[in-house]
């Protein structure tokens, strides 16, 4: 199937079509189902996206370990299970412009905007998307968060000069600050989140993540291909592209195995 190794490795479904609903999206084979993956994958997997990561997070890490499998020989190992690439294998872009904060104005009664801060992430679970609805009350401010979940919460609001205090957008790191009073008063908030791990990090926790998970990656065997070269590239200290390129591939090409039944 086209695009063979990033669609074993973003593993979502290929229809419904997603191209232009999410940024970073690429072509997926219609028939492909999402697959149910071994522990010693998923286990992979929470270390790769994040636990809980959600569809724009899927799009940015593939795209960033796609580009580091395409930066190097390893290459070989992606067209070997399906020359049909078609997405840009020289891509450097990491969708910055996918991420910041959207303020609506809700009614006409909220033609305003709220003012933000600095954004943090939920780097463990890789949730990127957060939205919300803000509306004042008296002397308060209700903040309906709905996703990633459904949750609630009232916040104190002081005007001073025209000007609220601030109302923090939970799990976000951004704060909105009203420049109405008016009750009733409404804004949807969008917030997309950019991983701020970098391979490295990420490269260094799965470390961590014990012998039964890379057993079930590599095999008891270190002469059986293509598991034992790419066991050596993550034991090696070649570098970067070359250690998580190779356990990148293990995942891939275990995924192949379920796909196959081979498994």
């Amino acid at each position: 199937m086209f695009n063979h190794a990033r669609t074993l490795l973003l593993n979502q479904s290929g229809d419904p079509p997603m191209l232009g609903v999410w940024p970073g999206e690429e072509l997926i084979p219609p028939a492909y189902r999402e697959l149910t993956l071994p522990q010693a994958v998923l286990t992979a997997r929470d270390y790769l996206f994040g636990q809980q990561a959600d569809r724009l997070a899927l799009n940015y890490r593939v795209r960033q370990y796609m580009n580091l499998l395409h930066s190097t020989e390893l290459a070989e190992y992606v067209t070997a299970l399906d020359p049909r690439i078609t997405y840009d294998t020289t891509a450097t872009s990491t969708l910055q412009d996918a991420f910041g904060i959207d303020i609506q104005a809700v009614g006409r009664a909220a033609r305003t905007t709220l003012a933000n801060q600095q954004p943090s992430g939920l780097q463990v679970l890789g949730q990127t998307t957060f939205r919300f609805t803000v509306t004042l009350q008296e002397a308060q401010a209700e903040v309906l968060q709905v996703v990633p979940t459904i949750r609630r919460w009232l916040t104190p609001v002081t005007f001073t000069d025209g000007l609220g205090s601030l109302i923090p957008l939970v799990g976000t790191g951004y704060y909105c600050r009203p420049t109405v009073s008016t009750v009733g008063a409404a804004w949807f908030v969008n917030v997309r989140l950019q991983p701020t791990l970098t391979l490295g990090e990420i490269a260094a926790a799965l470390e961590l993540c014990g012998e039964p998970t890379l057993l079930g990656l590599f095999g008891l065997s270190r002469t059986v291909e293509p598991y034992a070269t790419f066991r050596n590239l993550w034991e090696s200290r070649q570098g970067l592209a070359y250690r998580l390129g190779g356990l990148l591939l293990a995942v891939i090409y275990r995924s192949e195995e379920v796909r196959l039944g081979t498994s």
